[in-house]
């Protein structure tokens, strides 16, 4: 365990002060969660299903992203109903295509027409036969493809069924294919396009034909506001078809042209139209973490303000996640220097997995670390403190022989200073940081 053995005593009184005169915190950390997640609960406890759909950039696309520990997070305490939404694309499902033959949304991009809730979508040239498989992820699925005035007809072969046509055109709406495969049947769908008109297939809903929960992703690299702004018809039709309980929105990474004004405007109109597509729903916020660029802290403010006046919920990771060096020195953020490396998005995950189970209260009042600080099993106790505040002296880690935890304790990437103290201390006074 480190030690530092030059701090002053003056130093440590002078944290006892500013512990009990108590510090203002402004700015709170979650609003309204409990509203916000109660719907979701009772679905996933009800013996149906519930389901939450999780709108972001890559550090929700990611491996290794938020997303991927969140999902079994959610559906460990809930119970597994599915893989969830999948975008039907080169990266997530689809083959035996010939690229010439089939326009595709893709990755870290933003093709127009801008279809489909993640970008990633397929739409095959009026040429007759053109083929393309999408390989599902569970037994059951719904298939989610687009009616239009200048659609085609096309064929659909799955499993053991015989193949059948289905006509495409019409006016805008979403159209869906309910597929289901015998345990021991490749989960295939393959469409055939005719000369009629073009086809387009956006993606599909995987459930396994279990009670609990379903958390779906609808995240791409590089996006941002704007980017979930410019969907067209097929997006608002999709979160109606998926029908969320609550949606997470965690943006901000890709958004540095935005000040607080616009991006409040600009939030503002995003959860207005998640809304309007699903009213039955509720929404979370979840301002993005702070990766050290200066713009991100006028964005985090402005969703607050957006989850204040339309009374959604809301969950400040910027702050409560700890700064920028805190994830560079525990190893959670990747070579590149922004995404999560695996211990990254696990702890993003859990942190904002605990503030929707507790209603906000494991965020506390400032971002703390584990108070259980000798690691003896009792939170909260005396000789937690004791034990912190040897490290600041030249005593033994209190009790002789224990292993103190990580003193970084309000996570702002600088150990050994007061505010350290401070932070802890405060756990005592104002209620938990856990």
């Amino acid at each position: 365990m480190r030690r530092h053995a030059d701090i002053s005593a003056g130093l440590v009184v002078g944290a006892l002060v500013g512990w009990c005169t108590g510090v203002s915190h402004a700015q709170p950390l979650h609003l309204n969660l409990e509203a916000s997640y109660g719907p979701f609960r009772a679905a996933a406890t009800s013996g149906g299903v519930g389901s939450i759909l999780c709108l972001g950039d890559s550090l929700t696309f990611r491996a290794g992203g938020f997303f991927e520990a969140f999902q079994p997070m959610v559906q460990g305490a809930y119970g597994d109903a599915g893989s969830g939404y999948q975008g039907m694309s080169l990266w997530t499902g689809a083959t035996n295509f010939d690229s010439w033959e089939w326009m595709q949304g893709r990755i870290n991009t933003d093709l127009f027409p801008h279809r489909s809730l993640d970008g990633l979508w397929m739409s095959a040239f009026p040429w007759e036969n053109t083929v393309a498989t999408f390989a599902l992820r569970d037994r059951f699925a719904r298939v989610h493809y687009a009616v239009e005035p200048s659609a085609g007809s096309f064929t659909v072969l799955m499993g053991g069924e015989e193949p059948y046509t289905i006509e495409a055109v019409g006016a805008n709406q979403l159209g869906v294919i309910e597929a289901a495969f015998d345990p021991e049947e490749a989960r295939e769908v393959r469409f055939f396009a005719h000369a009629s008109g073009a086809v387009t297939i956006l993606g599909a809903e995987n459930r396994n034909g279990q009670a609990g929960a379903l958390v779906h992703r609808a995240a791409n690299g590089g996006w941002g506001l704007p980017e979930f702004l410019r969907r067209d018809w097929t997006f608002d039709a999709q979160v109606a078809q998926l029908r969320p309980e609550l949606t997470i929105i965690m943006l901000g990474q890709n958004d540095p042209d935005f000040g607080y004004s616009s991006y409040l405007i600009g939030m503002g109109a995003l959860v207005d139209r998640v809304r309007a597509a699903w009213p039955a729903g509720r929404i979370v916020l979840v301002s993005t973490y702070d990766s050290g660029s200066a713009h991100l802290a006028p964005l985090a403010n402005a969703m607050r303000e957006v989850a204040s006046e339309r009374g959604t919920g809301f969950i400040d990771l910027y702050r409560a996640g700890g700064r920028y060096q805190y994830y560079v020195n525990a190893g959670m953020v990747d070579a590149d220097g922004l995404h999560f490396a695996p211990t990254g998005g696990a702890s993003v995950a859990r942190l904002i997995f605990d503030a929707l189970e507790t209603g906000g209260a494991s965020l506390g009042n400032a971002p703390c670390g584990d108070v259980d600080f000798n690691n003896d099993g009792s939170l909260f106790d005396p000789v937690d403190v004791d034990a912190f505040l040897s490290v600041f002296s030249e005593g033994p880690c209190v009790p002789a022989g224990a292993t103190c935890d990580e003193i970084d304790f309000d996570k702002d990437g600088s150990r050994f200073d007061p505010q350290d103290i401070d932070a802890f201390l405060r756990v005592f006074s104002e209620g938990p940081c856990l």
